[in-house]
């Protein structure tokens, strides 16, 4: 009995571990987590010597969690893929590199 006791105490920190894995945001959440990452990220990159383009695309690699759970929480509501939704998913990454390279820029003082 004591050796049980003793093995769960053990793996108790273990388990804690394994079971902190962020889940994705779903639907507005997911729009405003991948806003306020980008605005975070657009602030840290911006005190890079790169390229505004370059910046911006970095910006989005460094929220592509975010970015594929909005697209998730788009591609659920939709009963199949279409060219409208394509459409829609090509203007909101239009529009994310829009507001990275805003954001690059304001922080850089532009």
């Amino acid at each position: 009995m004591r050796a049980v006791v003793t093995s769960l105490a053990t793996m108790l920190p273990l388990l804690a571990c394994v079971s902190t894995k962020e889940s994705p945001p779903l639907g507005a959440d997911a729009s405003t987590a991948l806003t306020k990452c980008i605005l975070m990220e657009a602030q840290r990159m911006a005190a890079k010597a790169i390229n505004l383009d370059a910046a911006a695309r970095a910006v989005i690699d460094a929220c592509s969690f975010q970015v594929q759970a909005q697209r998730s929480a788009l591609l659920a509501k939709s009963p199949g893929y279409s060219p409208e939704l394509r459409a829609e998913l090509a203007e909101l990454e239009r529009d994310h590199l829009q507001l990275a390279k805003e954001q690059i820029a304001l922080n850089r003082g532009r």
